[in-house]
């Protein structure tokens, strides 16, 4: 066995079969397209090998926030139907929980469906995860094109996530975008500017 991290397209294309298996609505473009825009922010997709198989994914981004502190959200993991009840799962949550520690984390943090009674009961009882609380969402009506500046997408964002991101860059060795500029509308807003 070993745990590699997924950089190109053409890996991230190789497993999507095992992607699916948590997401399966998500087409092979839009899968692509957020990935790279996920890996823009940070995010980052590992995969469990054994022999010639990936037979499990983890995949999340450090973040930082008022509640948890520097943490490892994992927004993915999953492992293939035929390989469950082997270890896979636990073997590369446990291989994460050791990369959140050496990336200054104080946590691994993730959300689950409200079904998968038996993935909670692993995460709990096999892992050592505590259910804290709820995670809420609302999904949002989209946008009228005419309330569009033109050439400006205008999502607030607060100036520390603004500093995060510069940070994050800093640290990964990459140059941060300068893509904010003030916004009147409040002391906290930025607006972001796309080229």
């Amino acid at each position: 066995m070993e745990i590699v991290e997924l950089r190109s397209r053409d890996e991230y294309r190789t497993v999507l079969p095992v992607m699916h298996e948590l997401r399966p609505g998500l087409e092979e473009d839009a899968y692509l397209g957020l990935l790279d825009e996920m890996c823009r922010q940070g995010y980052r997709l590992f995969a469990l090998r054994d022999g010639a198989s990936i037979v499990s994914l983890a995949g999340g981004i450090v973040l930082t926030n008022l509640y948890y502190g520097r943490h490892f959200w994992l927004n993915d993991l999953v492992t293939v139907a035929s390989a469950r009840s082997r270890g896979y799962a636990s073997t590369l949550l446990a291989w994460l929980e050791k990369h959140a520690r050496v990336e200054g984390c104080g946590s691994v943090a993730f959300t689950s469906r409200v079904e998968r009674a038996g993935a909670h009961h692993f995460y709990e009882e096999h892992m050592g995860y505590a259910r804290p609380g709820y995670v809420f969402r609302k999904v949002l009506p989209s946008r009228d094109d005419s309330e569009q500046s033109e050439g400006q997408d205008e999502r607030p964002y607060s100036r520390h996530a603004d500093a995060d991101v510069r940070r994050l860059h800093r640290n990964q060795g990459t140059p941060a975008p300068s893509c904010t500029q003030p916004d009147t509308r409040g002391e906290d807003a930025v607006t972001l500017v796309r080229p």
